[in-house]
């Protein structure tokens, strides 16, 4: 699907859909990019700070 496609049925979607809806969407996009954050930080924080360090380095 082409990108100006997907942004169409996008807009048809918020044009129709009630504001409960809409409003459900919201949340789950919140809760989504939460949980992707938070594997990010749950990755990061297992790491030692010569690990850290490491990813610095050029090959």
């Amino acid at each position: 699907m082409d990108k100006e496609q997907l942004r169409k049925e996008f807009n048809d979607f918020l044009d129709s859909a009630s504001d409960d809806t809409v409003n459900d969407f919201l949340k789950f996009l919140k809760d989504r990019k939460a949980q992707k954050s938070g594997n990010k930080d749950t990755l990061k924080n297992g790491l030692s700070e010569e690990d850290l360090s490491f990813k610095d380095r050029s090959n």
